[in-house]
């Protein structure tokens, strides 16, 4: 969901409160006891609140090539769907029914996102203004 986060960041960079940051960019990873990642994740990633949101590196585990078709395909259905052209669900396979699911989640929550900051950054400027 890499190009979903840098689709968001670029629109207004929008707050990740509710989305996982990602190991690298995550404090409390980098600050957590452990020497390996698995203990890093065993340490922190257990216990947080967004770990239904982490997002896992793809690549790692089919490989960089193969992710990209994956990800090309997604979004494809996905602009497909999203014209109004209708999507046949016959002609998908389900894993990128599923695939297709969690990109709109990550799209969803970084919309909300944008639209929590945009408030607060109006109601901010409209208290100053009185």
């Amino acid at each position: 969901m890499a190009r979903v986060k840098k689709l968001y960041e670029a629109n207004g960079g929008a707050s990740t409160n509710s989305i996982c940051p990602g190991e690298e960019a995550c404090e409390d990873f980098a600050a957590a006891a452990g020497v390996t990642r698995e203990e890093k994740c065993e340490n922190v990633c257990a216990g947080c609140h967004l770990l239904a949101t982490k997002i896992q590196n793809i690549e790692s585990v089919i490989g960089e090539d193969e992710a990209e078709i994956y990800i090309a395909e997604v979004e494809q259905v996905r602009r497909t769907r999203d014209s109004g052209a209708g999507l046949d669900l016959t002609t998908i396979s389900f894993l990128t029914w599923r695939l297709l699911l969690i990109y709109d989640d990550a799209v969803e929550a970084y919309e909300r996102d944008l639209r929590l900051y945009a408030k607060a950054l109006f109601e901010a400027l409209a208290a100053r203004g009185t």
